[in-house]
């Protein structure tokens, strides 16, 4: 914990920061995930469809 004082930032903001970006990063992969299946669900059901 020593180090991360070294930074200029106390360790809570720093650690609240990432958690943070980890939040939003996972929402991102999560949105594009999503977004995949519906297009391979569209996919699949066109191809049902002929």
């Amino acid at each position: 914990m020593d180090s991360m004082e070294g930074l200029g930032n106390s360790p809570s903001s720093t650690a609240v920061r990432q958690r943070q970006q980890q939040e939003a990063g996972g929402k991102l992969i999560r949105s594009i995930l999503l977004s995949n299946e519906m297009d391979q669900n569209q996919s699949s059901a066109a191809i049902q469809a002929k």
